[in-house]
């Protein structure tokens, strides 16, 4: 079972088939695929002890990004050695650059990718994590794993349209990696 975003709803996806959530739970969840992150505990609870109705079958080019709109987009830069090559950077010796992208560069599994007009394109296959609770003071790197909603791969299609270090290569990089619709993610 996965939670999942069908045209725009809240929808567990068993096997073949999807169970609308709001209609399941008689409204005590939204359809709102992002809100469920607000209330995932209750949701995890629920979903664990609901009788749910039988699914039915759906298209899945109609999947979108179980997590449309996340508040925050962390990516890791510099995460393996070919890596740094290509971009011409060191390997860290330390912790890797971390950045930020902006929402709107989700895209569903079977979106389409937009390429940057006349930018460079990096094709890569990243780890997705979707936080479900809010994670501040965990005092354990190791019980971190109690707070997920999602776990996936995900290709990338990131366009550089403008990069500048003003760290000497210590990765406090402003880049235009972000692009709209470059970030394809869901079930």
């Amino acid at each position: 079972m996965r939670t999942a975003n069908l045209s725009g709803r809240l929808t567990l996806v068993i096997g073949n088939t999807a169970v609308d959530v709001e209609k399941a739970s008689d409204g005590e969840f939204s359809a709102d695929p992002q809100a469920v992150y607000d209330q995932w505990d209750s949701f995890c609870r629920w979903v664990n002890e609901a009788e749910l109705p039988p699914g039915d079958p759906f298209d899945q080019d109609q999947l979108g990004s179980p997590a449309p709109v996340p508040r925050q987009v962390l990516a890791i830069g510099l995460n393996y050695s070919e890596h740094a090559a290509e971009s011409g950077f060191a390997v860290p010796t330390s912790e890797p650059p971390v950045f930020t992208k902006f929402s709107s560069c989700i895209v569903g599994p079977r979106g389409e990718i937009t390429l940057p007009p006349g930018g460079h394109a990096d094709w890569e296959a990243e780890l997705v994590a979707v936080i479900g609770s809010v994670t501040m003071g965990v005092p354990n790197v190791l019980e971190t794993a109690d707070y997920y909603a999602e776990f996936g791969l995900r290709p990338e299609a990131d366009g550089w349209f403008c990069t500048r270090d003003d760290g000497g290569g210590k990765g406090n990089r402003r880049q235009g990696r972000a692009g709209n619709r470059s970030a394809p993610f869901g079930v």
